[in-house]
């Protein structure tokens, strides 16, 4: 699900007690618009409970998908206690590769993007990635849906549908998560991410660690703490002790009380769902769970020690290979390091990042048989359409650092080069896969893969005549061989279970034996697949997880990633040091599984019928979705003989159609003595992103009056089109945007004084306003507060192409550039220059312009400059709150800073604003992101201090 960040701001709006920030004056555009590629088409085809809307081409999956839905339909209802008929769209893409699922309020739909899912997030065990992700979000869509009756949720639903949705499911992450992974992990084969030993292995060690996750944690998304998907964890294990007591009836009456005051937290509901007190049921739940991960520990007997060459909590290796018998590489990532590939030495475990790159979720990469070059995949941004993500294939310099591009428009995966420079890659076949070589066509060579089957990755034998792939087909998850028999190619299916999986896969330097990791017992170990012999070694016994093992070139060590509580540690172990456990030859033998695996789900694409469908016309879903009552406040500082406006009530309309193509909002409120409103249109038909508005708002703004400088009412009337073009740069670790807008505006505008009194005449104008931000190489590592490399710009300007009075001109321009302030810590440094050009004063709100302390300087026409800089050092990163007090504190921290603005005539280089503060970084009611600061700003000019909270 995707929850929204609010931040205070001087105006906003309130609608029901949530806090939603206004874009312009009144009114903010409650359902964004979407740009999707031009040139699709969507058709709709129906079933008893959804609207399935998908790309055509794709008949068969929205089949499947619709079928999956309803077969799911009533344990999804019983779960969430769910009574109300469901009607859901749901949307089906297939333009991006980077996938996921989300069920969203605004407007109310399911959206799953058809492309497998990469990496290891999911259990290799369900029976299709459409059948798992549907199954999970029709969870979120019925929790949406749930209760009935009397209650605050139920007089919102009366207004508005959407909005009561999304109090429903305002509620902590962990606790939306945890019923719908339940779901998610329930059926044959063990599917899920509750069978998946990936997701158990990072609870395991949590609950086991001296400090286990709190009731919050485990509930609450954190924002600068690792695993970064720990609610998942917190809340399905949370979920699973609570159902094993009542079969799932705390949740729900915890959701009927939830329905009746959504505003008072979760943690009075689950106080009320469980029967005693939050504390009490983590407290309670901590316990159990931590007994019952000391017990399997004791089980396990003698762990492997392995040599650490690196870990630390909060750093992440992955798929380490060796450079020479003395180093390897591998992809990092940490709190405070950019993510990238870095050359380890494994003697003194020294580290040299070789390049700084974003690859895809698996970290698949593969070296080069002379160990020069590395190939990888990852995710390019479209440059106009931010949510399409494009997976091409790149070579890399290992010596250099200099990585060439291979393909474009490739959809390509886990790319792997042999000793001949012959590179092949998995190519996305809707939500399966392909393999297929890396050149200008992306040749699909004639390799007879069975159908419904996903490559995961491959590794080449050392001869470069054999590929090994690591195959699943129908939840099965092995190993086959692959390699040429005169002009054919032959599959040789080598190791598969029917009980566990295989995890990754590499080889030995003598080409007679693979490495591979599986989850025998629900913990990855790595084994050892002898080809000659045809036996099966254990050679791990790993507390939590071994797994992406590589032998160096001589043949004596293997390097491997070792799972400890939020470190993914790298390595390296002699392997004559480790215990060769023989497996059972049956353990891995169950190959003929992958030519006719068992039904791990009625439903297939073979076995569901095509639905009837028709094109998908956006005006039949543009009925109004909501009505919403609209409060409206003034929040700026006033001093005596000021305005204010007073609170402004009133009510707007809303809608738009799942799409986002079109999108709508409007209404009207009373506010200081008059009427004032706005509709507005917008439009994602478009890269350039039309929005149509006509408007009358008040606000207010500094003015020289006849009683002195003073803020008084101004008010504006007249029609506006803005085009909006977002535009991607660069989209890897560095990233690069642009975002042009352009307002035309029609209007008129004067000054008025309390009770409406005009202060001026009304002036007319004809006015354009460009608008550019601009971001250069800008990145923020896991814990920095904000940017800690990079430029930002952005500048505006107004100007009237015609009016009945003096013509506006302005600029308005401020830079930053950002660095790090001191090294692994998270804080970063601004450095700030700005230019402000005016012809008449008031053209802009100069509140963010001006120093602190001094926004109610008044600015004549003329020119200024605004130097500066300030500094972001963090203080503690607590990432931990409370349930029964809605509050989530993420991190605190110190600011401080040091600002000036002069007039080009009179310019000097002394600061006008000193001084620094705390600030704090919280969430609250479980959804709303929230940034305050409590500081001083002490003016040289005039000794005094003033309170500043920005």
């Amino acid at each position: 699900m995707k929850i929204s960040d609010i931040r205070i701001a001087p105006r906003f709006v309130v609608a029901l007690g949530l806090l939603l920030v206004a874009v312009e004056p009144g009114f903010g555009q409650i359902y964004p618009i979407e740009v999707r590629p031009p040139a699709l088409s969507y058709r709709v085809a129906q079933t008893d409970h959804f609207d399935l809307i998908y790309q055509s081409g794709y008949e068969a999956e929205a089949a499947e998908v619709g079928a999956v839905l309803e077969h799911s339909y009533l344990e999804a209802n019983a779960l969430t206690g769910t009574r109300r008929r469901l009607r859901v769209p749901v949307v089906l893409d297939a333009y991006n590769d980077r996938s996921n699922g989300f069920v969203t309020p605004f407007p109310f739909r399911m959206e799953l993007e058809i492309p497998p899912l990469r990496g290891n997030g999911l259990s290799p065990r369900h029976p299709s990635w459409l059948n798992t992700v549907a199954r999970h979000e029709l969870v979120h869509a019925a929790h949406a849906e749930s209760g009935s009756g009397f209650g605050l949720v139920g007089l919102v639903r009366l207004l508005s549908p959407d909005m009561a949705r999304s109090l429903n499911l305002m509620v902590p992450a962990g606790i939306a998560e945890g019923v719908a992974v339940h779901l998610e992990s329930q059926g044959e084969h063990r599917p899920g991410r509750m069978n998946h030993s990936f997701f158990t292995m990072e609870f395991r060690a949590a609950i086991a660690a001296d400090r286990p996750w709190s009731l919050a944690q485990m509930l609450e998304r954190p924002r600068y703490s690792l695993p970064g998907d720990r609610f998942y964890h917190g809340g399905s294990y949370l979920y699973r002790y609570l159902h094993e007591r009542d079969e799932g009836e705390t949740f729900r009456r915890a959701q009927r009380l939830h329905y009746v005051m959504p505003l008072f937290g979760y943690g009075v509901s689950l106080w009320y769902g469980a029967r005693r007190p939050p504390w009490i049921v983590g407290r309670d739940f901590r316990l159990a769970a931590r007994q019952a991960e000391l017990e399997r520990q004791v089980r396990l007997g003698q762990i492997t020690e392995a040599r650490v060459v690196a870990g630390g909590r909060g750093n992440v290796h992955r798929r380490p290979q060796w450079l020479s018998d003395t180093q390897v590489v591998a992809y990092a990532t940490g709190y405070y390091s950019r993510p990238g590939f870095y050359r380890f030495d494994v003697k003194t475990g020294s580290r040299h990042r070789i390049s700084a790159e974003r690859i895809t979720e698996d970290a698949f990469f593969s070296l080069s048989a002379d160990r020069s070059h590395l190939t990888f995949s990852r995710y390019h941004v479209d440059a106009v359409i931010p949510g399409r993500r494009i997976a091409e294939a790149h070579r890399l310099d290992v010596s250099t650092g200099v990585a060439d591009r291979l393909t474009s428009e490739g959809h390509v995966f886990s790319v792997a080069a042999n000793r001949h420079e012959e590179a092949w890659g998995v190519v996305t076949s809707g939500q399966y896969s392909r393999l297929a070589t890396i050149d200008a066509d992306l040749t699909l060579p004639a390799v007879p893969l069975w159908s419904r089957s996903v490559v995961k990755t491959m590794a080449w034998s050392p001869t470069g005549d054999t590929l090994a792939a690591l195959v699943n087909r129908d939840g099965y998850q092995g190993v086959q061989l692959i390699y040429r028999k005169g002009s054919d190619f032959v599959v040789e299916p080598l190791i598969l279970s029917g009980e566990f999986s295989v995890l990754d896969l590499s080889w030995f330097p003598d080409g007679r034996r693979l490495m591979f990791s599986a989850d025998t017992e629900d913990v990855p170990n790595l084994f050892v697949y002898d080809l000659e012999a045809n036996s099966v070694s254990r050679i791990t016994n790993a507390q939590y997880g071994a797994f992406e093992g590589s032998v160096s070139p001589d043949g004596s060590r293997v390097a491997f990633v070792e799972y400890q509580h939020e470190a993914w540690r790298l390595a390296v172990a002699g392997l004559g040091e480790l215990e060769w456990r023989p497996v059972p030859s049956d353990k891995f033998s169950a190959v003929e599984l992958f030519e006719d695996p068992p039904a791990a789900a009625s439903i297939t694409p073979e076995t569901v019928d095509a639905l009837p469908s028709t094109t998908y016309k956006a005006f039949r879903y543009l009925s109004p979705r909501g009505f919403l009552p609209v409060f409206d406040y003034d929040l700026t500082p006033r001093n005596a003989g000021d305005i204010d406006l007073g609170i402004g009530i009133g009510a707007a309309v809303t809608g738009a159609d799942p799409l986002q193509r079109w999108s709508y909002v409007g209404g009207a409120y009373y506010q200081a003595n008059d009427f004032w409103g706005q509709f507005s249109v917008a439009s994602g038909r478009s890269i350039l992103r039309p929005t149509v508005s006509v408007f009358r708002t008040p606000s207010t703004r500094l003015a020289q009056t006849e009683t002195g400088i003073r803020r008084v009412g101004w008010e504006e009337q007249g029609a506006r089109m803005a085009l909006t073009l977002p535009v991607t740069l660069a989209s890897n670790v560095y990233r690069s945007t642009l975002l042009f807008s352009l307002s035309g505006e029609l209007s008129r505008a004067r000054f008025f004084d309390t009770g409406g009194a005009a202060l001026t005449p009304f002036s007319r104008r004809a006015s354009l306003t460009p608008t550019l931000l601009l971001g250069l190489g800008l990145h923020a590592t896991g814990r920095d507060l904000r940017f800690s490399r990079g430029v930002s710009l952005g500048a505006t300007s107004t100007i009237d192409a015609w009016s009945d009075a003096d013509r506006r001109q302005a600029m308005l321009a401020e830079v930053r550039v950002f660095t790090r302030s001191i090294p692994s810590t998270g804080g970063s440094i601004s450095l700030i220059g700005g230019l402000l050009w005016q012809n008449r004063p008031s053209v802009y709100n100069l509140d963010f312009f001006l120093p602190r302390g001094l926004e109610d300087t008044y600015l004549s026409s003329g020119s200024y400059l605004k130097f500066g800089a300030d500094v972001i050092q963090p203080l503690l990163y607590v990432d931990n709150g409370l349930i029964i007090l809605p509050v989530f504190l993420k991190a605190i921290y110190a600011y401080g800073f040091a600002e000036s603005v002069k007039s080009t005539s009179s310019l000097s280089f002394d600061f006008d604003s000193v001084g620094g503060g705390i600030g704090f970084q919280l969430r609250v009611l479980h959804a709303f992101s929230l940034e305050m600061r409590f500081g001083a700003a002490y003016r040289p000019d005039s000794g005094e201090f003033d309170a500043v909270f920005r």
